[in-house]
């Protein structure tokens, strides 16, 4: 399922950018390289009106390169979701980050760090780990929120029936 096709095509990017901003404010946490920190967030970027609307001054608004990772891992996420729910997988966000770093062009996101990595190991530079960390982050935000909607109960009793609750020890 591509995100361009579905026909909630400005909900989705809305949504995807707030999450992105959740993701920028995790990583602005963990992360302790000075030049890594300010790719993160970016006011020159412009907020989605989701959050123009939620932001009280208080909302970190992403990078476009931010965006960018967050939506792609968020079209491997609902293509991957019928996977997912069948399989019994261990490790069902590795795998979701490797499938998101086999969607990408890994040149072409947080440029202005490209100096900056070729002090570093090729294997496992600063622009390999920020990636993954925005994955990483990314995908638990989602699993999370897919499995508390699974749990939900699809009808609860208490607030139609409110004197059987007493016999059903709801």
């Amino acid at each position: 399922m591509d995100l361009k096709n579905s026909p909630y095509v400005s909900y989705l990017m809305d949504t995807t950018q707030y999450i992105g901003g959740a993701v920028t404010k995790t990583l602005l946490k963990l992360t302790k390289c000075s030049e890594c920190l300010q790719v993160l967030s970016e006011s020159s970027t412009a907020p989605t009106p989701l959050i123009s609307i939620k932001n009280r001054g208080r909302l970190i608004k992403p990078s476009s390169d931010v965006t960018e990772l967050c939506r792609i891992a968020e079209n491997v996420f609902r293509t991957q979701q019928s996977v997912y729910t069948t399989s019994s997988a261990m490790n069902i966000r590795e795998t979701f980050i490797i499938k998101s770093f086999s969607k990408i062009n890994i040149n072409k996101y947080f440029l202005k760090i490209s100096n900056h990595i070729y002090n570093q190991d090729p294997i496992n530079n600063h622009l390999i780990q920020l990636i993954r960390d925005i994955f990483k982050t990314y995908f638990n935000i989602r699993i999370h929120h897919f499995n508390s909607s699974r749990s939900q109960p699809k009808e609860r009793i208490r607030s139609h029936f409110t004197k059987l609750v007493h016999f059903r020890n709801q």
